[in-house]
């Protein structure tokens, strides 16, 4: 009797060395005496949003001073690099251009020499119409005025001459007109000289450009 009514009045009963009260609570499932309490702050609700929760939605990507300037230097170089392309494409047909045209002035400049001394009296008739269809103004008219008897005289002394333009350098030339400057040589026979005489000259051609071809209009005779 007396150990039922020693545990009725102290409220616990041991046996064998145990309380026969409920054992703490152990291991990871325990909570800690010392951490407080949560709080209805800490604890999501219903009323928190993803903004609450996340913080502020990011707003749209501000410019980027750099980068525009990039583009825009970029576009510049772009123009300018056109421009200079366009310039150089331009000067070089240009050039091109110019190049032809004192091919063609040269050109012509020796045929005219050429039929200037190439004269026989067997084909006077042919020889001077040569050099009438590529000369112009005064100085064609003297071989167009005085042509019969230009011929007359290679035929009386038996007048044969053949050369030809050596040489040839321009002095000036636009698209209108040029001068131009040969270094010729022949060898001329005559009744006189039947065997035959060698010559040499530098003449001196004016020439100007008429409906698309290039004529003489001047020849001299320069030492």
């Amino acid at each position: 009797m007396a150990t039922t009514l020693s545990a009725r009045a102290g409220g616990t009963m041991t046996t064998g060395g145990r309380t026969g009260g409920a054992a703490p609570a152990t291991g990871p499932d325990a909570p800690d005496e010392g951490a407080p309490a949560p709080t209805a702050q800490d604890s999501p609700g219903e009323g928190d949003t993803a903004e609450h929760r996340d913080g502020p939605a990011a707003g749209p990507a501000t410019d980027n001073p750099r980068a525009a300037a990039t583009i825009i230097i970029g576009v510049l170089v772009a123009i300018v690099a056109a421009g200079i392309g366009a310039i150089f494409f331009i000067g070089h047909r240009s050039g091109v251009s110019d190049a032809d045209r004192d091919q063609e002035i040269m050109l012509v400049t020796r045929q005219v020499v050429g039929s200037l001394v190439t004269l026989r009296h067997q084909s006077a008739d042919e020889d001077l119409k040569k050099i009438t269809n590529a000369t112009t103004g005064d100085f064609r008219k003297q071989f167009t005025d005085g042509g019969g008897s230009f011929a007359t005289v290679l035929q009386q002394g038996a007048v044969e001459s053949t050369g030809a333009a050596r040489e040839v350098a321009i002095v000036t030339s636009d698209d209108s007109s040029a001068t131009t400057i040969a270094a010729v040589t022949s060898t001329v026979k005559n009744s006189e000289v039947p065997d035959g005489q060698p010559r040499v000259y530098r003449m001196k051609l004016s020439l100007e450009r008429h409906d698309g071809r290039w004529l003489v209009s001047n020849v001299e005779f320069v030492a």
